[in-house]
């Protein structure tokens, strides 16, 4: 299991590129604050 932490404006691109992915794979959406997003898989 590895957890990726980004601080940052692109986070929430890169949110909705790991929602979209994970319609096909096993990423699985943790939890997303103010600050940044993070994500398993």
């Amino acid at each position: 299991m590895v957890c990726i932490r980004i601080h940052g404006c692109s986070c929430l691109v890169l949110l909705k590129i790991a929602i979209v992915l994970g319609r096909y794979t096993h990423w699985m959406y943790l939890k997303i604050s103010g600050t940044g997003s993070i994500l398993v898989f």
